[in-house]
């Protein structure tokens, strides 16, 4: 298979899936604080979360190119899932070796009004601090805190770790 017939496959996947799924209910029932389970679930029979993340660790490892119709697709059909947001960490998360954790990743990104410290040596690390605006924070049981030389996934269950009420229903705070 070529590499325009596998990016058609991908943009017929795409337009299929997201035209039949996603619609005003689906919509609406993420601005009431709702999680679109089944739509997710979808999209992981589907393979999108992990099109990037490399194959060593459970990834189909597309390009960028070839992912493109799902990133279109995503704003296109106005997606109400952080799959973009899953896709970009498990890129970085093979790309580290690391394992790429199953469901919804949240990213948070350093700076922009986040205080986020890392500490301890031995053992596990400590993250202490705040982060803001974190787009599907509220979904999504880990999230990926990218610093400089280092990767952090972080356990959103966890004790101690704190879900402000969210401005919109996406994410903590946002």
């Amino acid at each position: 298979m070529s590499i325009v017939d596998a990016e058609s496959l991908v943009e017929h996947s795409v337009q299929r899936l997201f035209a039949e799924q996603v619609d005003r209910g689906a919509l609406e029932r993420v601005e009431t604080g709702a999680f679109e389970a089944r739509l997710w679930q979808l999209v992981v029979d589907a393979g999108f979360p992990l099109a990037l993340a490399a194959e060593a660790t459970g990834g189909s490892g597309q390009t960028w190119s070839a992912v493109a119709p799902i990133l279109h697709g995503i704003g296109y059909w106005q997606v109400p899932l952080p799959l973009a947001e899953t896709m970009v960490a498990a890129l970085l998360l093979s790309s580290a070796g690391l394992e790429v954790p199953a469901g919804p990743i949240a990213l948070i990104e350093q700076g922009q009004g986040n205080d986020l410290h890392i500490g301890g040596s031995a053992g596990p690390l400590v993250l202490s601090g705040t982060a803001l605006h974190v787009a599907w924070a509220r979904h999504a049981p880990t999230a990926l805190l990218s610093l400089p030389g280092r990767l952090a996934l972080i356990d959103l269950r966890a004790r101690g770790v704190a879900c402000s009420a969210p401005s919109n229903q996406t994410g903590c705070g946002g």
